[in-house]
């Protein structure tokens, strides 16, 4: 009987922690489930052939498989600084309308030092998403910034 008013009074007292903490993990969980389910549901535009042997010029569809691919590389936990690359060495490539229409294709969209929470953190355009992801002294970072610099976006 002692032992279970010592729980209770544990319980108790700390009510306002412990229902914090599982908030916490209930909304990362959230979070994660809802990207399980975009992933299974919304297109994938990053797997669009990317073939820039014609000139440099971009579609619609290409410029958005470009921004979209940017984001997933530098989304979440970590960066997938391959991808990025890859996406520099493309955009080097091409003309200065299509290096600005996947700028503005990228748009804003929140920056969260936590991690996966949507509810925190900053709009940040491509260009401050680089520079928070990547560091200073990164050659990506500097190729990026020297080639939207090129082109007046920086």
């Amino acid at each position: 009987m002692a032992y279970y008013s010592q729980n209770q009074n544990f319980f108790a007292k700390y009510k306002i922690y412990i229902t914090l903490f599982f908030s916490v993990v209930f909304l990362f969980r959230f979070k994660t489930f809802i990207s399980w389910i975009k992933a299974l549901f919304v297109p994938k535009l990053e797997t669009i052939d990317l073939d820039l042997s014609y000139k440099g010029r971009l579609t619609n569809s290409m410029v958005d498989a470009l921004a979209l691919r940017l984001y997933n590389a530098m989304d979440g936990f970590g960066t997938d600084e391959n991808t990025l690359l890859e996406v520099y060495r493309l955009l080097e490539k091409c003309d200065r309308e299509a290096v600005v229409s996947v700028y503005n294709a990228f748009g804003t969209h929140k920056y969260s030092l936590v991690g996966e929470f949507w509810f925190v953190g900053n709009e940040m355009n491509l260009i401050e998403w680089l520079k928070a992801e990547l560091k200073n002294s990164s050659p990506i970072l500097k190729n990026y910034l020297s080639l939207f610099s090129k082109y007046g976006l920086f």
